[in-house]
């Protein structure tokens, strides 16, 4: 026979089933709960159990379109139907897509749409599961169809710039828009191990081969913008740090891995060292325009132009064996800015911004990566302000070395003629000349408070060249002016005078 405790366990599984499934407690997903309490705007409920490989990107594209008859709801979801049939064929289980109709754009306009700060998108998207958001606008524009597209990215908190095309066909919408979608993609990479040699990386979703080859998201030759993800214990963002003029170059692919080579204007890679907490991050850097206007203003004094700068555009930096003499040489116009064209089959450049025979600056570039740009070079105005008073010092030093042989040569002439007293006269004028000491001490003058005011700055750079340029100058005096040379031409008048 059954026991008492049978029984009653028997009772107490029957009361349990008869309150229904609707009563029942779901299950709780641990991962799932802290996510929420911490309110990580990260938070992966369902994807973040896989691999960052493994992982796919949650892609929202949001369409606005343009409020007009021929833009009714057939037009809509044929468009919706093309896009998202057109992404699928292209990226297959990378992509988890899901499209929205929106029309909170008025008027559908791209200038609009590139109005929008990372600011004002990330309180719009955040709050969304998606890791992608491509929001696309459909418009009508001098008889053509207009589609213009923009992407958000949850990772790095940015978005991209606009991108817009134009077809006549209206049957050709669709895959428009399709194509702006995917050439404004920017995938990413976590790097797993920074050496001195490169960065090696996972790319995310990178297990899923992509059914169109074209749309794979590295490829060797490609170059990655990288930037810092620094977290809280909790695993929430707490800080992003984009790393300036510096790019990754993809050597190596294999499957979801990537190996790379480190391109920096620093001497010293700005992307070793481990930290814990900390990410780095990856983001394939695709060149979209034909050129990059670049902004140049010094470093401190952003308001004032950088006028008629000379820049260098060169595919490899110069060496003392190879000088690089295929450059493209360019002057900024007088707002400081210089266009830099594109380059499709090489992107990476390296920029050389002259001021007279100084280098100001040496940076890496990807131009057209970005329509607009910015650089701000150290200041040059006390190294040119130095310079300009050098230039007068080295006037009078010319003078000075001048009037000195000319001296010399009239009192050996008067020495030979027995005319010892403008012989007297020639040295007396000789010796009243300035000598050495005195440039010494002019260069010394122009040299301090230029050095202390750059050191102040903490511009070294400046520092050095104008210590370069005194140093220079200084010696130039010291082999001119050498005081040994006025003994010498003493000794010799003497001899004269002694001989008659």
């Amino acid at each position: 026979m059954p026991s008492v405790g049978a029984f009653v366990w028997l009772i107490l599984a029957a009361a349990m089933w008869s309150r229904g499934d609707d009563e029942r407690p779901a299950p709780a997903d641990p991962a799932s709960a802290q996510s929420a309490e911490a309110g990580d705007p990260d938070a992966e409920p369902a994807a973040a159990e896989l691999p960052f490989e493994q992982r796919p990107y949650r892609v929202l594209v949001s369409f606005a379109v343009e409020n007009r008859p021929e833009f009714g709801s057939a037009f809509a979801a044929s468009l919706q139907e093309t896009v998202e049939a057109r992404l699928q064929v292209r990226f297959g289980q990378m992509w988890d897509v899901s499209i929205e109709q929106t029309r909170g754009w008025a008027p559908v306009a791209s200038d609009v749409l590139s109005r929008r700060t990372d600011d004002e998108l990330n309180a719009a998207y955040l709050p969304t599961d998606a890791d992608k958001v491509f929001l696309t606008g459909i418009a009508r524009r001098d008889g053509a169809y207009l589609a213009f597209a923009r992407e958000w990215d949850r990772n790095s908190r940015s978005a991209g710039p606009t991108l817009s095309r134009t077809t006549y066909d209206r049957r050709l919408v669709g895959d428009l828009a399709a194509d702006l979608i995917h050439d404004l993609f920017r995938p990413i990479a976590l790097a797993t191990s920074v050496d001195d040699a490169g960065v090696d990386l996972l790319i995310r979703a990178g297990e899923y081969l992509t059914p169109d080859p074209d749309s794979q998201p590295f490829r060797e030759g490609d170059y990655l913008t990288t930037y810092f993800r620094y977290l809280n214990r909790q695993r929430e963002l707490r800080q992003l740090q984009h790393v300036p003029w510096t790019f990754l170059r993809v050597e190596a692919v294999d499957r979801a891995r990537l190996r790379c080579s480190v391109v920096s204007t620093f001497r010293r890679s700005p992307l070793g060292g481990a930290r814990r907490r900390v990410e780095l991050i990856g983001m394939r850097a695709r060149p979209l325009f034909d050129h990059t206007a670049l902004h140049m203003a010094p470093r401190g004094a952003t308001n004032i132009p950088m006028a008629g700068y000379r820049v260098d555009v060169m595919d490899r930096m110069p060496t003392a064996e190879d000088a690089v003499e295929d450059r493209l040489s360019l002057t900024s116009d007088r707002r400081g800015i210089v266009r830099i064209p594109s380059f499709p089959d090489q992107p990476l450049r390296h920029l050389l911004v002259h001021s007279g025979k100084s280098v100001l600056a040496r940076v890496p570039m990807i131009p057209g990566l970005e329509p607009e740009m910015t650089l701000n070079p150290p200041s040059d105005r006390a190294r040119l302000r130095v310079e300009g008073a050098l230039a007068m010092l080295e006037g009078d030093l010319i003078d000075t070395v001048a009037r000195r042989a000319v001296l010399m040569a009239r009192a050996r002439r008067s020495a030979d003629a027995g005319n010892w007293d403008e012989v007297n006269t020639f040295i007396a004028q000789i010796k009243a000349l300035p000598d050495f000491n005195r440039f010494e001490d002019l260069i010394t003058a122009i040299r301090t408070p230029a050095v202390e005011t750059s050191r102040r700055l903490g511009d070294r750079v400046a520092a050095m060249r104008i210590n370069r340029m005194c140093d220079d100058l200084q010696q130039v005096a010291e082999e001119h002016l050498d005081s040994q040379k006025i003994r010498d031409f003493e000794q010799e008048i003497a001899a004269l005078r002694s001989a008659q």
